[in-house]
């Protein structure tokens, strides 16, 4: 009966770890990241692997999940690759090490880690069309690639000048987006490419609650800016 129970134990313990593993989970990507395709999601289940730009499907693989050994192993036809992970539930974050495989040759490719962030139900405690006029303070400081330290829904970031020079489509521009159930700062580095996207966690009167960020952990507050500072020294306020 004690062995029974423990291999009941067993069974659930291991179900349950596999259930944190399925979802979707988001590609944690920054201004210095190189992908390959816009925005990637992964989509895991208890025996596939789908692969996103964003909203659009672009594949889906066989996998098994050997939670013993933390792998990730599935075949896509050509390769029988194998994922090792390691899984930090309370930060929500999933990391694959040393992806490494061998194909119909024999040759065996190894790349660097690749971390994830599961994508939750965004919290709403105030109407999400209200915040679309706010603007917030960065969750990074000012560098040359980004030369605004906010984040607005609206509009481009872009002075009148610089506009006039290199056209509005061509300027930088936050958006705030939706995939499933999570809401998402989506930046775009100009109109038509998607760079990267921040889940938002919670949305409240006077501050975003956002995570999934390089090399910060956990929640991070975005607040409100009432006012802003232009290039000219004049305040000017939100509207």
């Amino acid at each position: 009966m004690k062995n029974t129970l423990s291999l009941f134990v067993f069974f659930v313990v291991q179900f349950m770890v596999s259930q944190d593993l399925t979802g979707k989970w988001a590609m944690i990507i920054d201004d210095y990241t190189f992908t390959s395709i816009e925005c990637p999601v992964i989509e895991i289940t208890h025996d596939k692997l789908m692969t996103y730009s964003f909203d659009t499907l672009l594949g889906e693989t066989k996998l098994e999940i050997d939670l013993k050994n933390k792998l990730f192993i599935h075949n896509d036809g050509v390769n029988y690759t194998d994922y090792h992970f390691t899984h930090d539930k309370s930060n929500f974050l999933l990391t694959t090490h040393k992806l490494s495989g061998m194909d119909r040759n024999g040759n065996k490719s190894i790349i660097n880690n690749v971390n994830y962030v599961k994508l939750l139900p965004t919290v709403l405690k105030y109407p999400i069309d209200s915040i679309i006029n706010k603007q917030y303070e960065h969750f990074y400081s000012k560098s040359i690639i980004r030369t605004e330290s906010r984040i607005k829904f609206k509009g481009v970031i872009c002075e009148e000048k610089v506009i006039e020079m290199v056209g509005i489509e061509k300027c930088p521009r936050y958006r705030l987006e939706k995939l499933d159930e999570t809401y998402f700062i989506v930046y775009y580095p100009n109109k038509d490419h998607k760079m990267w996207m921040v889940p938002v966690k919670e949305v409240n009167r006077d501050y975003l609650l956002i995570y999934g960020l390089v090399n910060k952990k956990g929640l991070v507050k975005l607040h409100e800016i009432k006012e802003i500072r232009s290039e000219s020294k004049l305040y000017i306020p939100n509207k």
